[in-house]
């Protein structure tokens, strides 16, 4: 098979994320553990723009492109004590608050038809996992779960299959599947027997 140069890192920028369309490449320059910048590569043009130039100590992460490829999600704790969700939109260059709980947003994906947002939270050192309609941002209501804590969401291609694992906390983690809207079965048994 024939390969081509994708990007060449000759600035000392840690690639990130692709958009889907390969067109452009998220990258991130960090200068300490809490403080970093997001440069944007458009591939078409060879232009990269510093896309987080601040003051001061924050922290940027690029995270997800949105499907549609007209914005990068990425988490940044700027002017704040927890960091959020925010994106940047490719047209205008505004940056917009897309999730700002009351604690550390850890990361975000968009499913393959861009249908839902999965966004993982660090809640009082838990790590949670929500699940968002990708258009209204309202939390996706999900029947059937299991007590506890859910973590590592994985919705099908189709949107209508997920997988995660959940505990109570007084077991270790089960592994979970089942159709969207309906009762996931327990697909594990993580404790012994005896």
């Amino acid at each position: 098979y024939s390969r081509q140069l994708f990007y060449r890192n000759e600035k000392g920028l840690d690639p990130g994320t692709v958009s889907r369309d390969k067109r452009y490449v998220a990258l991130l320059k960090p200068r300490t553990t809490s403080d970093s910048d997001i440069y944007l590569l458009d591939r078409h043009t060879g232009k990269v723009t510093n896309i987080t130039a601040h003051e001061g100590n924050v922290s940027n992460t690029p995270v997800e492109f949105s499907p549609d490829g007209t914005k990068l999600l990425f988490i940044s704790d700027e002017g704040r004590e927890f960091k959020s969700l925010r994106s940047h939109g490719f047209a205008t260059g505004a940056k917009k608050v897309v999730l700002e709980p009351n604690w550390d947003v850890w990361g975000a994906s968009y499913t393959r038809s861009g249908k839902y947002l999965v966004v993982w939270i660090n809640e009082d050192a838990a790590f949670t996992t929500r699940l968002y309609d990708s258009e209204s941002l309202q939390e996706a209501k999900l029947s059937g779960l299991p007590q506890g804590l859910v973590r590592g969401l994985t919705v099908s291609y189709s949107d209508s299959q997920m997988l995660f694992y959940a505990s109570d906390g007084s077991a270790p983690q089960d592994l979970y599947a089942g159709p969207m809207g309906g009762t996931p079965q327990r697909l594990t048994n993580a404790l012994n027997p005896s």
